[in-house]
């Protein structure tokens, strides 16, 4: 089985959080592999949170009934914890291992993959109206069970470390995935509309989808890449100018180092941002499309790969919706798995 590793848009729920914890106390709750992967921890032995971007993080199972995080202002729930089909057969199997009826099993697809079934399920909004998400589900009722206590019962959790029930003061809980929950909602909002510009997010899940290790940041070569995302060479360096690459500690900790690198032809050095574990030049080299041994890397710059307690450089403020006691604002699409 091939290695989990993070993808882009991990790269912006790390900015998001450092930006939700400059105004507030911040609680992070997310899968183990998550939180491992923006703080460097090991996943083995964990305390019960960890500190990244000036939030507590913690991880699902780990948090049932504690009460230190009782007087944080916010909680952001990020992904969910869901079992696959066979896991979660398996586990209802145990529990109803004398039952008459025998439990159901999903049958693989011409490829050989189970899947989950989707069924629409509704939001309850705070304004009485009911809007509806697509919602992974098993077709028998005892494995569904099952799966929603450990998906949408630790989500929940999650959100009860704040002790809303009790509070005499306002507080913001964000849900970013898409599965309804008990909680009267006040606004759904989209991706782009929760963490703004996401360009490079953008780049570099087009960088994984077209299998490339290097996302060059040169002007010149985001515009010719990605010129769906900058239509001029003028427009990527107006963008570069206002988001320079030696900002995203996030980033960097997330999906790979900044290298300086110099193609043939160019007398001026350009920075890239490389995946953790590939070859340098090339991988820049499957980008440009030039010889592996015309291209001259600079050695890693020290600080690099940012320590097990990142540094975040100060963000704007995001547009969040009202705080609240007890509705959460959730995305309308699922943040990352």
């Amino acid at each position: 089985m091939a290695r989990w590793r993070p993808k882009a848009r991990l790269a912006a729920v790390a900015q998001f959080i450092a930006r939700v914890a400059l105004e507030g106390r911040t609680l992070v709750v997310t899968n183990k592999p998550v939180r491992c992967a923006l703080t460097g921890e090991n996943p083995t032995n964990l305390p019960v949170a960890g500190k990244y971007g000036g939030a507590d993080i913690a991880h699902f199972g780990g948090i049932r009934g504690t009460n230190d995080f009782e007087d944080r202002d916010a909680v952001i729930i990020v992904g969910r914890e869901q079992p696959s089909v066979r896991d979660a057969e398996r586990r209802a199997m145990a529990i109803w291992y004398d039952t008459r009826r025998s439990i159901y099993c999903v049958p693989a697809d011409k490829k050989g993959n189970v899947q989950y079934t989707e069924t629409h399920r509704s939001y309850r909004m705070r304004d009485g109206t009911r809007k509806f998400a697509k919602v992974k589900v098993h077709p028998d009722r005892r494995v569904q069970a099952v799966v929603e206590q450990i998906r949408e019962a630790e989500m929940v959790q999650a959100i009860d470390r704040l002790r809303l029930i009790h509070t005499q003061r306002e507080k913001t809980v964000y849900i970013m995935c898409n599965i309804p929950l008990d909680p009267p909602v006040d606004a759904l909002v989209t991706w782009p509309e929760l963490v703004g510009d996401g360009r490079l997010e953008v780049a570099m899940e087009e960088c994984e989808e077209k299998g490339w290790d290097a996302l060059p940041l040169a002007a010149k070569q985001l515009q010719r890449l990605f010129a769906n995302l900058w239509a001029t060479e003028t427009a990527a360096k107006r963008w570069i100018e206002k988001n320079p690459p030696k900002a995203y500690r996030d980033i960097i900790r997330v999906w790979g180092v900044l290298n300086d690198y110099r193609p043939p032809s160019q007398t001026s050095w350009s920075k890239a941002l490389v995946r953790h574990g590939a070859d340098p030049q090339m991988a820049l080299a499957a980008v440009l499309g030039v010889a592996a041994e015309d291209i001259r890397v600079k050695k890693e710059a020290a600080g690099s790969e940012p320590p097990v307690k990142a540094n975040t450089a100060p963000m704007p403020r995001p547009n969040k919706p009202s705080p609240t006691t007890g509705p959460v604002a959730q995305p309308s699409n699922g943040g990352p798995d």
